[in-house]
């Protein structure tokens, strides 16, 4: 189906056609057309838009000629025109990664009084774990998933301190490892990370938007490279 700009010229051009039309009012709606192909092409901002502006330029050169010097300046346009879109979509799309990153690295930070108190803390429930464990591996693995369910932020520093030493190490699943690291963390340190997950998924989101918007231009640029002077419908790209 041919787009709203198409189907607008085509019609005005059908009315015009039905008339007897003398060679000053000819150059008149070519020259009004080729304005309104100028703005059309200041507008291109993506795949859709570009390929409507392309078929209008077709069915403007079919009166004014292939090769007449508007035509191919409307194509110098055009092209100029999407090669900006291109280049501002791949702007956009490095700089919101950046962003991404940027939220993911930041980190939360606790006061050097309080992270020091934690830590003597958990330097004393690590020799209390230590001195607990025994030569039975499966009895210390119990153990320490018994600690693990039942640990505080003290303990959970320490547990993962201990699972740090090699010769305990094995002791720790995946899981557990991940419980302890959670439960090392300060309750504002969590609600913290929980408000950073909606701005990383909202901005996720646009950057999937702005993947597409690219994979599209590049695939209708493609196209029209292989199919030059094609007359493209909306739905082929």
């Amino acid at each position: 189906m041919s787009s709203i700009a198409e189907r607008a010229y085509n019609s005005t051009r059908a009315n015009k056609t039905n008339k007897t039309e003398s060679a000053e009012d000819r150059a008149f709606r070519l020259a009004q057309k080729h304005n309104s192909i100028l703005r059309l092409i200041e507008n291109v901002t993506d795949a859709r838009s570009y390929l409507q502006c392309r078929n209008t330029i077709s069915s403007f050169a079919k009166e004014a000629g292939e090769n007449s010097l508007d035509v191919v300046k409307l194509n110098g346009k055009l092209t100029d025109r999407i090669k900006v879109v291109t280049q501002e979509t791949q702007a956009s799309i490095d700089k919101l990664s950046a962003e991404i990153e940027e939220v993911k690295n930041d980190k939360f930070i606790e006061s050097a009084d309080v992270l020091q108190e934690l830590n003597t803390l958990a330097e004393h429930r690590l020799m209390q774990f230590l001195m607990q464990l025994g030569t039975n591996n499966t009895g210390n693995r119990r153990r320490v998933g018994n600690w693990v369910v039942q640990a505080d932020r003290a303990d959970a520093c320490a547990l993962m301190k201990l699972a740090s030493l090699p010769q305990y190490m094995n002791y720790f699943t995946t899981k557990q490892r991940e419980i302890i690291l959670e439960k090392s963390k300060s309750e504002a340190e969590v609600i913290w990370e929980r408000n950073k997950e909606p701005l990383i998924a909202e901005k996720n989101a646009r950057l999937g938007q702005l993947y597409m918007k690219s994979l599209n231009v590049r695939n209708v640029l493609k196209k029209v490279s292989n199919a030059e002077g094609y007359y493209f419908k909306e739905g082929e790209v």
